[in-house]
């Protein structure tokens, strides 16, 4: 097959973020049985571009992609586009935007012609609006990896329970936005693709089309569980993440907030690592002597097989989270928040410790860290899980199985 991948690609992130594993990981999975994988890349004014082409080259040299395309973003004038945004109808928005994308659509059209694109894939919000020139080209796909409504529901909920109104605003119009792309577009696609089980329920309540909308959950690296083992710290617990993404620093700062002094009153050397790139300043000011706030560090599997514990306190976002089958096929045992493991499938989800509240945290993590080999037997059954389930080759194929299956329901309708 020849497939088309609409990207927005951030290289501040780095290609090891989580949001950057899934594109990437999927697309070499499809070039290596067999299919070509065009990135058009949107590029964006005022972008660094020397860090954007070495990121693009990383890319390159890693075999994520047989081809890329970069297009430049289309240039609208400011209060055009305002009242654009004005306009709840997604196809009375493009009305007035219309005759600013020509060139632009124009350049999609050569490339869907040039290429002979099989199957088109957009990842890029922004770009949602060339739904109806794909789809009468090719089959589409959109991969929303995780519902935007969801995301700001939940963060609007965080923020009036803790009260920071200020910021009220903003969230509410980002989800005014996410539900009208989500209900609108996720009409227009032949599949629609999302990382967790949560997000789809939210998916198939907006557009109405449970049987378009699949679950297609990220993976883990299957050489992230090879290498020597590594001697466990017995007091040491590990949460990880990239730390200026709210849910991960919200997370964190609650846990050390409410469950790290219960903690310390029981085990005055129990340490808690915070491990991950570019931690806002509030957390590094939460550093204490039983809390490392490390930032990036070169290697994270090591640092999660050094740990007796993976904490994952997430109160807020959506979407797959990575860290946690990471964290399991690193070999270390995982307590978290319900909202931490809703992504998961319920056997995988039975072998973990679940808490609802910082006190019953507290309370499975003591209870853990007394007899961690009491619970060696559930670690060996998540790892299994992990390794037979999660393994990005198997979410390589069921990409490829949905790719030919809404293709072939193309050919049947076209006759």
């Amino acid at each position: 097959m020849n497939i088309l991948w609409i990207l927005d690609i951030d290289a501040d992130y780095g290609p090891r973020h989580g949001g950057t594993l899934r594109y990437t990981q999927l697309s070499r999975g499809l070039i290596a049985r067999g299919h070509r994988v065009t990135y058009v890349v949107i590029s964006h004014p005022g972008q660094n571009g020397r860090k954007h082409n070495e990121y693009l080259e990383t890319l390159r040299g890693e075999g994520c992609f047989t081809d890329c395309v970069e297009i430049d973003e289309y240039s609208v004038p400011s209060i055009t586009r305002k009242l654009s945004r004005l306009v709840i109808h997604p196809g009375i928005q493009q009305s007035f935007l219309a005759s600013y994308q020509v060139e632009f659509k124009n350049r999609i059209i050569e490339l869907l012609k040039e290429w002979a694109v099989d199957v088109s894939i957009v990842s890029h919000r922004r770009c949602l609006f060339l739904l109806p020139l794909l789809s009468s080209v090719s089959t589409t796909i959109i991969d929303w990896c995780d519902s935007e409504v969801l995301f700001e529901m939940r963060e609007i909920r965080l923020l009036l329970k803790m009260r920071k109104l200020t910021e009220l605003p903003r969230r509410v119009k980002e989800l005014i936005y996410g539900l009208i792309d989500e209900t609108y577009y996720g009409r227009y696609s032949a599949a629609n693709i999302v990382v967790g089980p949560t997000d789809k329920k939210v998916l198939d309540f907006l557009n109405g089309k449970p049987f378009v909308n699949r679950l297609l959950q990220n993976g883990v690296e299957p050489s992230i569980d090879n290498g020597p083992a590594i001697a466990k710290d017995p007091n040491r617990l590990i949460f990880t993440g990239t730390m200026d993404f709210s849910p991960n620093y919200d997370g964190a700062l609650w846990f050390i907030k409410n469950v790290m002094p219960v903690l310390i009153r029981k085990r005055r050397d129990i340490r808690l690592v915070i491990a991950g790139q570019l931690p806002i300043s509030r957390l590094l000011e939460s550093a204490t002597e039983n809390v490392e706030v490390l930032g990036l560090v070169p290697n994270l599997r090591a640092e999660i097989q050094r740990s007796q514990l993976y904490v994952a306190p997430l109160i807020s976002g959506g979407g797959f989270r990575n860290k946690i089958v990471e964290a399991i096929a690193s070999g270390t045992y995982v307590v978290g928040t319900p909202m931490a493991f809703e992504c998961l499938d319920e056997k995988l989800r039975g072998t973990l410790l679940i808490a609802r509240t910082a006190e019953e945290f507290a309370k499975r993590i003591e209870e853990y860290l007394r007899n961690p080999w009491a619970f060696n037997d559930r670690l060996c059954e998540a790892m299994r899980i992990v390794r037979e389930e999660y393994q990005w080759g198997k979410k390589v194929k069921e990409l490829e199985e949905l790719c030919y299956q809404v293709s072939r329901h193309r050919v049947e309708a076209t006759g």
